[in-house]
């Protein structure tokens, strides 16, 4: 007969347990020591190193003050050279092309499943729907959104009506 293993024993157990499957699994992401004193190939290319100028990070190519182009919200004073910048091109006298306006924002729905209900004796399919009101379960006729109304249900998809464009399109259920 086997004799019951203590808590203590088995905890021990379960932790090394636990530390050798993370060796296992982060050993090719744990450099050794001998692959890190390597010295490099000859023929292999190593990505340049970027020179960083600490003298010039606080100046910009031109000698310009940094924080006056970076600094939106900054005011101009008058000692630092502002009053001098070249006045902005003046605006041209063609008006810009009026272009239509863009279509109000209609509530996104999105087709989540399909349910099929034994009703009277055959077979009656509700469309389960995602909006910005929440899931929705909606059957031919039915008008969800105040927008949308349902025209026609089966196992792969909805027609669904925008209303007040009188557009229909297709909702489908993703494979």
């Amino acid at each position: 007969m086997m004799r019951q293993m203590g808590k203590p024993v088995l905890a021990a157990v379960l932790l090394m347990t636990m530390a050798g499957a993370w060796t296992w699994v982060l050993w090719p992401a744990i450099p050794t020591p001998a692959a890190t004193s390597l010295p490099p190939t000859p023929g292999a290319s190593q990505p340049p190193v970027p020179r960083v100028r600490l003298e010039r990070l606080g100046r910009s190519a031109a000698g310009v003050d940094a924080n006056r182009l970076t600094d939106p919200f900054r005011r101009p004073h008058a000692g630092d050279g502002s009053a001098s910048r070249p006045a902005l091109p003046p605006a041209s006298d063609t008006a810009p092309a009026v272009s239509a306006p863009e279509p109000p924002p209609w509530p996104r729905l999105e087709l989540i499943g399909v349910a099929e209900s034994q009703e009277g004796g055959r077979a009656a399919l509700t469309a389960i729907v995602s909006g910005p009101a929440g899931v929705l379960h909606a059957r031919p006729g039915d008008v969800l959104e105040r927008v949308y109304r349902v025209e026609r249900l089966d196992a792969s998809g909805i027609d669904v009506r925008l209303l007040p464009e009188d557009r229909l399109f297709r909702l489908a259920l993703r494979p």
